[in-house]
């Protein structure tokens, strides 16, 4: 009799291809629609007002320029100011220059020269002029009075002979004419013009008009 094994069949230990999986399923175009993006209003609102305000800050800065440019502003200013330093220098020349002497004469500051109409409360006579204002007098202010006309008279004596000066000035420049008659119609033309501008006339010396 045959004999049979008895050994187990074991099974095929050889791997079998494995089944690729499957492919993923796309997204539902339902849910992954794009949707449009919105400009918010709000947004453009606020661009254009910040636009707006900038060109109308350009526009005030320009009107401003061709107004201080135009008008003299910056002369004027500096006008201004050398008129204040001028009025300095004059406070102190007749304060510091010509009431010194005007004191040694009168024989006590210029500006306490006044006359009592009514004493103050105390009764007394006022030595100088804070005095009288503070005891409530009535007084004529005649040493206040003479010395702003000193400085009345010296502002306008300084400014008179600065003028004159540059009146003097101003007549020792030669001055070449830069203009001449037209001996046709006696209009003026500029200097060196070869032809009239008014009646077209040659201007030259062998163009004059005969003379009788």
């Amino acid at each position: 009799m045959a004999r049979h094994s008895t050994s187990a069949v074991r099974p095929s230990t050889s791997r079998q291809p494995s089944t690729p999986p499957p492919p993923p399923t796309p997204p539902s175009p339902a849910l992954f629609s794009p949707t449009p993006i919105l400009h918010d209003p709000y947004e453009t609102d606020i661009e254009d007002l910040t636009t707006a305000a900038l060109e109308k800050t350009d526009a005030f800065f320009r009107e401003f320029k061709l107004f201080v440019l135009q008008n003299r502003v910056l002369e004027t200013g500096v006008g201004v100011i050398v008129g204040q330093a001028f009025q300095d220098f004059v406070r102190s020349f007749v304060n510091d220059v010509m009431v010194p002497p005007l004191t040694l004469v009168t024989g006590h500051r210029l500006i306490n020269i006044f006359f009592v109409l009514r004493r103050g409360k105390t009764g007394r006579r006022p030595k100088t002029i804070e005095e009288a204002a503070t005891d409530g007098a009535v007084t004529v202010n005649l040493g206040r009075f003479i010395h702003q006309t000193l400085n009345f008279f010296t502002v306008g004596m300084a400014v008179y002979w600065f003028l004159r000066g540059l009146r003097w000035y101003f007549r020792l420049r030669v001055q070449l004419p830069d203009t001449k008659k037209c001996p046709f119609c006696l209009q003026d033309v500029a200097l060196l013009a070869s032809r009239c501008c008014f009646c077209t006339s040659m201007l030259s010396e062998s163009h004059a008009p005969p003379t009788e």
